[in-house]
């Protein structure tokens, strides 16, 4: 009895087993949380970089400055009885040179009063500044990289010290017997070249400086800052810059004269 219960335990195991393990089988998977996907970050857009201006350079000198406005032509320029500040504003504002009134113009009175009448056509900026300041006897002076459309006297601006060494000019000229490559008979008769010296037009310093004060920078001499003295074969001057420019010029043309 004992065999037969035992036997049919040990048959029915197997059957057991193998449903346990089928159920296993039919048995789901347990879900497995789902992956969310990384989100992609937004790309940010590249930030524009404020535009920078346009680095113009301001001119260095009245010279340049006026170079710059030789080179800009105005189709038409038309003023009606036009106050001279209205007048320098707008050939400002049309060039890009900067341009003002200058203090001792503002100081002597009322540049509203000076009136400006013109009607040009293809002309230079140059030419229309010209035209105004030479027709109501200004000037053009310069100052920090600004023209200034102003009295004759400020816009020289302030003088200063200059030596110009004139010795070279001063001194006589010797002509030096150059070797003699003449090819001559035996016991010829010959007369070597003398030397020879020819005094200059200027004897001295002096000569020179008084040629100067007559020609160059006429009107300025009397100025109470400006002198001219001579220091051997030098000339000592205290002028304004166009002055000196003009001493300059004149000392180059003698020197080029000899």
């Amino acid at each position: 009895m004992r065999a037969a219960i035992l036997w049919t335990i040990l048959a029915a195991a197997p059957v057991a087993a193998a449903a346990a393990d089928e159920g296993e089988a039919k048995a789901p998977a347990p879900k497995k949380a789902e992956e969310k996907a990384p989100e992609k970050k937004a790309e940010k857009a590249p930030e524009k970089k404020p535009e920078k201006p346009l680095a113009v350079r301001a001119p260095r000198s009245k010279g340049e400055a006026l170079a710059m406005l030789g080179r800009i032509e105005l189709p038409s320029v038309t003023f009606e009885e036009t106050p001279l500040p209205q007048v320098v504003s707008w050939l400002s504002a049309a060039t890009g040179v900067n341009m003002v009134l200058g203090p001792a113009l503002l100081k002597e009175g009322d540049p509203d009063a000076i009136r400006v009448t013109l009607a040009l056509r293809k002309v230079t900026a140059l030419q229309v500044l010209e035209l105004v300041s030479e027709g109501h006897g200004l000037g053009i002076g310069f100052r920090s990289g600004v023209l200034l459309v102003t009295t004759p006297k400020e816009a020289r601006g302030k003088p200063f010290l200059r030596l110009y060494v004139v010795s070279d000019i001063t001194a006589p000229l010797r002509d030096f017997p150059a070797p003699d490559l003449m090819l001559r008979p035996a016991g010829a008769e010959y007369e070597p070249e003398q030397e020879s010296e020819t005094k200059s037009a200027f004897s001295s310093a002096e000569d020179v400086l008084t040629l100067v004060k007559d020609h160059c920078g006429t009107g300025t001499w009397e100025d109470g800052d400006t002198s001219a003295s001579t220091m051997g074969e030098t000339l000592v001057v205290r002028q304004y810059a166009e002055v000196h420019a003009e001493i300059a010029r004149l000392l180059a043309a003698l020197r080029a004269a000899r």
